[in-house]
């Protein structure tokens, strides 16, 4: 396994692009980036099932437009072709390194190469791994991907304006507040604003890596 050693020196995105960790889970599938609790590796087909069941689950889709109704076969084929076969979304699963399991699924999404833009997803579908830090780690780690892989200039994200967790999160790591759109979602027999956030490219400069020295 490979973890970062790369210490910062100027600027956030002077880490070279060939320092883009990989390593191999025990299951031989692999990650391509690698941090100090959890990997990232491509979105297979054969994590469709996983998909499904959290999805179907309340506790990780409460807050979600998805999972209104079950998935059926059609979609989760939307799915896979729209995670795997684009040049337009990055999607991972996320993988638990203490034991491989997957644990979620993140990326960037809908990017604009002429604006250079994307918007950060993610999804915790284990109930047990919520809260553990799995979610942070994993933002951190696209945020870097984002700006100095991909070499974005901005990173959008939205979430249910319920999601006091997620606001907490995203303010920590940095990301600015850009506005509030009204009952745009219905869930749970009511209905939810939802809060946009972002940060541009000289706002990520200096944050603190995930991997430490």
């Amino acid at each position: 396994m490979r973890i970062w050693k790369t210490r910062w020196v100027g600027t956030a995105c002077q880490r070279p692009l060939d320092s883009l960790p990989v390593s191999f889970d025990k299951h031989g599938q692999m990650a391509f980036i690698t941090g100090k609790t959890i990997g990232l590796r491509g979105f297979f087909r054969s994590d469709l099932p996983d998909y499904r069941r959290w999805l179907a689950t309340y506790e990780v889709n409460r807050y979600l437009e998805m999972g209104s109704r079950p998935l059926s076969d059609a979609d989760l084929e939307a799915v896979y072709c729209a995670s795997a076969e684009t040049s337009t979304n990055y999607a991972f699963i996320i993988e638990r390194l203490s034991d491989g399991a997957a644990i979620g699924t993140a990326g960037i999404w809908d990017v604009n190469w002429l604006a250079r833009r994307g918007d950060f997803r993610i999804i915790i579908g284990d109930v047990k791994a919520m809260g553990c830090g799995f979610g942070k780690e994993t933002l951190r780690l696209l945020m870097e991907f984002a700006f100095c892989h991909l070499n974005l200039q901005v990173l959008t994200l939205g979430f249910n304006a319920e999601n006091k967790a997620a606001e907490k999160t995203y303010s920590a790591t940095g990301f600015v507040f850009e506005g509030r759109r009204r009952r745009l979602l219905y869930r749970n027999g009511q209905y939810y604003d939802v809060v946009y956030m972002s940060m541009l490219r000289e706002e990520y400069e200096g944050c603190p890596s995930v991997a430490e020295d």
